[in-house]
């Protein structure tokens, strides 16, 4: 599985978790919602700045959100 698939993944579920939608974690993080649909979809990989914002909303650590466990 490619780095983009795996991220988005993780991204999405890490959301469904909470229960929450793309729209709200966007609004959270700052981001646009058009975006973090890329994101999930492994369509793009976000760069430092929006995965800080993810990590801080989601209220996980860089190294879980990055599936670093599964290196």
């Amino acid at each position: 599985m490619s780095t983009q698939k795996t991220f988005g993944s993780q991204l999405r579920e890490l959301r469904e978790e909470k229960g929450w939608t793309r729209e709200y974690l966007a609004e959270r993080a700052d981001i646009a919602g058009s975006q973090l649909s890329r994101y999930e979809r492994g369509e793009a990989l976000p760069n430092y700045r929006p995965l800080i914002s993810l990590a801080r909303a989601l209220d996980v650590a860089l190294d879980e959100l990055c599936c670093m466990d599964q290196v």
